[in-house]
């Protein structure tokens, strides 16, 4: 990273740290702990980044992003158990909080199928859906796994041409010309897959 990007997120983060200086506290320090562990997670500074969400965390225990920040870096770091137990606990956060999105289910849900708990996966990813019918990532995960299963390549169709309607990106439209390969429907496949190439 370098240029604009790179001197716009260095400001941020000297803007943050002179926050906290300042004294900022309660649910203010924690969100700018947040803030300052994003800043250093997307400047490569890891170390930094998981002290900042703890911090965050050790001032508003209720924070799910928190968690869900630092299970994302223990995933990172091939340490599966310890990434579940983040995303455990900003799933009962998002279970007391119920306009929350199901993204802490959607991320147990990718290590239960790494797992190859497939069944417990399809659940998580259901009942993330459930909470936000409009999650493409968790849709296309869906239909991933039940192709992959071999099971309802009508219902794998349906949910990455929804997630591509959503969010238009190739490996949903990738996973739909797999769908439509299935069903015998090569035509609509070829599409699906130009669709895909076209994107950037």
């Amino acid at each position: 990273m370098h240029g604009p990007a790179l001197g716009r997120r260095q400001a941020a983060r000297r803007h943050f740290l002179a926050a906290l200086k300042r004294g900022a506290d309660g649910p203010l320090a924690g969100q700018t702990c947040y803030n300052l562990g994003a800043i250093c997670q997307s400047l490569g500074e890891r170390r930094a980044a998981g002290h900042y969400y703890r911090r965050c965390i050790a001032v508003v225990p209720n924070h799910s992003f928190a968690h869900i920040r630092l299970g994302q870096m223990c995933e990172e770091r091939r340490r599966p158990g310890q990434a579940k137990r983040f995303y455990e606990r900003a799933a009962a956060l998002e279970d007391a909080q119920p306009d929350s999105p199901g993204t802490a289910r959607r991320l147990l849900a990718g290590l239960a199928a790494r797992g190859r708990q497939q069944g417990e996966a399809r659940e998580l990813l259901r009942e993330a859906l459930l909470r936000n019918p409009d999650d493409a990532a968790g849709m296309l995960a869906l239909a991933r796994l039940y192709l992959n299963g071999k099971e309802d390549p009508s219902l794998a169709g349906m949910l990455a041409r929804r997630s591509a309607a959503l969010r238009d990106c190739p490996k949903a439209w990738q996973t739909l010309a797999r769908a439509m390969r299935v069903l015998g429907r090569e035509a609509e496949a070829r599409l699906a897959e130009a669709r895909a190439e076209r994107i950037p």
